[in-house]
């Protein structure tokens, strides 16, 4: 059971990466830090506020197949350390991005699949009327026609 994890709902703002020398081995590649920023809208007391909210991407998490203005779902957690004694940095930290409008028809969801629906209940089992039967290309020999003298049924 997952607890402590959040989701808010909204609008892709920006897309970020930060690279970051590897001072350890300078001969490795740089490290990538990957964040972005989510526009969404909060009901507080009967106002409507907006607010863009910026969210660091956790380890294995990408934004590669998300275009700026995309309503998405980020489900996120909190995380936080001690900077010094009177100083804790809290950050969001996102470990999963998923769109909200899979039918959305805005510039920005050029390129996104459109799903209408699963195929009709009824008619699962029947092939459509308008596609032919294919022919079989391959079929399989019994394992009497393999049988050699000493009775392995494998052709080699």
């Amino acid at each position: 059971m997952v607890e402590n994890l959040q989701t808010i709902k909204g609008t892709l703002y920006s897309k970020d990466t930060r690279k970051v020398d590897n001072k350890k081995d300078p001969t490795q590649p740089p490290y990538e830090f990957m964040s972005i920023k989510v526009e969404y809208k909060l009901d507080f007391g009967g106002k409507d506020r907006t607010n863009i909210a910026e969210m660091q991407l956790d380890r294995g998490v990408g934004f590669e197949e998300f275009s700026i203005g995309d309503s998405i779902g980020v489900d996120y957690y909190l995380f936080g350390k001690k900077i010094s004694d009177t100083w804790f940095k809290t950050e969001a930290r996102v470990v999963h991005i998923g769109f909200t409008d899979r039918n959305s028809t805005y510039d920005n969801h050029k390129g996104k699949i459109k799903v209408d629906a699963m195929s009709n209940i009824d008619t699962i089992a029947e092939p459509p009327k308008h596609i032919e039967q294919r022919e079989k290309v391959f079929v399989n020999l019994s394992p009497n026609e393999y049988d050699d003298e000493n009775g392995d049924p494998l052709p080699f």
